[in-house]
C-alpha cells in the first residue's frame, strides 16, 4: 500500500510541476496585471488530482486494450472514447473551478473550453501513455535478461553434467586398469 501512495504522490508532484510551469509561463507572457496568482494553485493542484486519477485510468485501459490489440491504429481507436472523456472532464472541472477562484471570469460554454485545453489534453493523455508504454518495454526487458540468466545457469549446469559424465568413465577405467594391474603382480 505504502509503495501505491508513493507512486501516487510522485505523479501527483510530477502534474502538479507541469501545471504550475504552464501557469508561470501563463502569467510571464500575459501583460502586466492580467492575471492575479491568488487562486492559481489551487487550480493546479485540483488539475494536478484530476489527472493523477485520469493517469491510473488511462494506464489501465492502455494495459487491457494492449492485450486485446498491438496494432496501433486499433490501439488508438480504443484510446480516443477515453481521450474525449478525460477532455470532457479536464473542461468540466475548468469550467467548476474557475468562477470558484474568479467569480469576475464569466462562464465559458463547454465547448470552447474543450477546444481551449484540447492541446493540453492531447499531450498529457499521449505523455501518460508514452510512459505505460516505456514501463511495459522495461518490463518485457527485465523478463528477459532473467530468462536470458536462466538459461546461461541452466547451460553452465549441463556443461558441468557432461563433463561429469565423461569423466566418470575415465574413472572407472583408470580404477579398473589399476585394479587389474594389482592383479597381475
Amino acid at each position: 500500500m505504502t509503495r501505491r501512495l508513493r507512486s501516487a504522490l510522485i505523479l501527483f508532484a510530477a502534474w502538479f510541476v507541469f501545471y504550475e510551469t504552464q501557469a508561470l509561463m501563463g502569467i510571464a507572457l500575459a501583460p502586466k496585471g492580467a492575471f492575479s496568482r491568488s487562486g492559481w494553485i489551487e487550480i493546479d493542484a485540483s488539475v494536478a488530482v484530476l489527472w493523477t486519477l485520469l493517469s491510473t485510468v488511462i494506464a489501465a485501459w492502455h494495459l487491457r486494450a494492449r492485450r486485446w490489440s498491438p496494432n496501433l491504429w486499433t490501439l488508438i481507436a480504443l484510446h480516443l472514447p477515453l481521450f474525449f472523456a478525460a477532455a470532457w472532464v479536464d473542461a468540466l472541472l475548468a469550467r467548476w473551478m474557475i468562477p470558484l477562484i474568479n467569480p469576475a471570469v464569466p462562464i465559458t460554454p463547454m465547448w470552447s473550453l474543450i477546444s481551449s485545453y484540447a492541446d493540453f489534453d492531447l499531450v498529457s493523455y499521449a505523455a501518460i501513455v508514452a510512459v505505460v508504454e516505456a514501463l511495459i518495454v522495461r518490463r518485457a526487458l527485465a523478463e528477459h535478461q532473467r530468462q536470458t540468466m536462466r538459461l546461461e545457469h541452466s547451460l553452465t549446469r549441463a556443461r558441468l553434467d557432461y563433463l561429469e559424465a565423461q569423466l566418470q568413465p575415465h574413472f572407472l577405467f583408470n580404477s579398473l586398469g589399476a585394479v587389474s594391474e594389482l592383479a597381475y603382480d
